[in-house]
């Protein structure tokens, strides 16, 4: 019975030595510095390798690894479209209701052309924005291919040449009582120079 007892009060102290210690406790993803650098452990029995000379399986600048694998080259580089404003955020040849506020925005390329979305919010009156659109969208060279207007909507389908195509369209949040317009924009990006 005694040495039960004894054995146990040495499991007892060993543990709380452990754990006085830290023994065995890894760092808390909290606890990482991501911006320090990686440190590498000493060699066996403490040595650090000789100035110049560099750890085994350690690489120094400008060395590369046997297995390491090729670069992969870099994703093409975002950019804003050219029929966007830089100043103003909006399509330039389709532009903003005045008297609207945007709400959403998305643009990039997509399947080979370059496109935008806007979604602007206003409380003016259908006919208002009907009338300001009709001259907007002739004004900046749009031609008209199709277009339906009536008291609770709008929408205007254009063309200017061969690469570049628009929609507007217009419609009332029953729940708000303000008008939603959409104003997309395409353009077909040119053909890569071989």
């Amino acid at each position: 019975m005694k040495t039960i007892a004894r054995f146990v009060c040495l499991l007892l102290i060993v543990i709380l030595i452990a754990t006085a210690t830290g023994c065995g406790r890894k760092p808390a993803y909290s606890d990482i510095n991501i911006n320090q650098p990686e440190r590498r452990q000493p060699q066996a029995d403490g040595e650090q390798p000789a100035s110049g000379e560099a750890a085994q399986g350690q690489l120094q600048p400008g060395q590369q690894s046997a297995n390491a694998q090729p670069s992969q080259s870099a994703p093409p580089q975002f950019r804003v479209p050219a029929f966007m404003d830089s100043v103003t955020g909006g399509v330039k040849d389709i532009p903003n209701f005045p008297e609207a506020r945007e709400v959403n925005k998305q643009y990039g390329p997509q399947q080979g052309y370059d496109t935008a979305g806007l979604t602007l919010r206003t409380s003016a009156p259908i006919e208002k924005i009907i009338e300001f659109y009709d001259k907007a969208l002739k004004s900046n060279g749009w031609t008209v291919v199709t277009q339906n207007k009536t008291s609770l909507n709008a929408e205007w389908n254009i063309k200017k040449g061969e690469n570049d195509d628009g929609r507007v369209m217009v419609q009332k949040d029953p729940n708000s009582n303000l008008w939603y317009i959409v104003i997309a924009r395409t353009q077909r990006q040119p053909e890569a120079k071989k």
